[in-house]
């Protein structure tokens, strides 16, 4: 399954140290790694992890250097330049997380991840990093997040901007995953369930990204919330308490923060 995110500019110090298992030291000499979505990290496993977009000597580009070396128009055809709206919620980094299915064969996962960059290189040139993590779980899959700044060429006026909204526009999140999904089965040489569930649904209904969808998934959450509301009635205990005490002990913890979130970007949508 692939999952698509955008990103302001304020937003990517984190999510570069995230991709990259940055860390600080806290006042005890420990660790602290950068997190992002309330994901656990086994920091014994992360020097498993590694990032497959590299430069002409095959060593892996610096996120920071490279995003600025593209922000600067770097990476267009001669003769170009970006231009760039300077809106404070402009997303200028993208990312497709990409989690490795179920029945590709064992010896085939490094080749399932360079086949997903080689396909996403081409569609979304402007890449800034592609990282493969091995040490965190996302329903307990290793995945590769494709980072791109999301240049966008303007026909009608001959320039290279950044829009994320137009470069990954509605029609292209109906077909990405049939796309993808062909591009791999091409590389691996058998099919593979890149396409299911959730994703399936984006696909036949048009929604993925679109506020309709956030909206979907809200109500549906929302509807998880008032059941478990109900149960809880005449308890004796203080909902908050027992809601907090149910999250964590049923591995919750991820659905509500992506419920909190998917509440946040509605309003947002709505609000603009």
């Amino acid at each position: 399954m692939a999952h698509y995110e955008k990103f302001s500019k304020q937003g990517l110090g984190h999510i570069f140290l995230h991709f990259r298992r940055g860390y600080t030291i806290d006042k005890n000499g420990q660790k602290i790694y950068a997190n992002f979505g309330n994901k656990e990290i086994d920091t014994s496993k992360s020097h498993l992890n590694y990032n497959l977009n590299m430069n002409e000597n095959g060593v892996p580009y610096n996120q920071q250097k490279q995003f600025e070396r593209i922000m600067q128009g770097k990476t267009l055809p001669e003769g170009y330049t970006l231009t760039v709206n300077n809106r404070k919620d402009l997303k200028v980094l993208c990312s497709w997380v990409v989690s490795l299915p179920d029945d590709v064969q064992p010896d085939d996962e490094d080749k399932f991840f360079k086949a997903v960059y080689n396909h996403l290189k081409v569609k979304y040139p402007h890449c800034v990093s592609a990282f493969v993590h091995k040490d965190e779980s996302i329903k307990g899959k290793n995945h590769i997040h494709f980072a791109f700044v999301p240049i966008f060429y303007d026909a009608k006026k001959d320039i290279h901007k950044i829009s994320a909204n137009e470069l990954v526009n509605r029609n292209e999140l109906k077909t990405f995953h049939n796309d993808l999904s062909k591009a791999v089965e091409s590389a691996l040489g058998y099919p593979v369930s890149i396409m299911t569930g959730e994703s399936e649904l984006h696909r036949e209904q048009g929604l993925r990204g679109s506020v309709d969808i956030l909206k979907y998934k809200a109500q549906k959450m929302l509807e998880e919330y008032v059941s478990l509301k109900e149960k809880f009635k005449g308890s004796g205990l203080k909902l908050s308490a027992d809601m907090a005490k149910f999250i964590v002990e049923s591995g919750q913890k991820e659905r509500f923060a992506e419920y909190q979130r998917l509440k946040d970007e509605i309003n947002k949508n709505l609000e603009r």
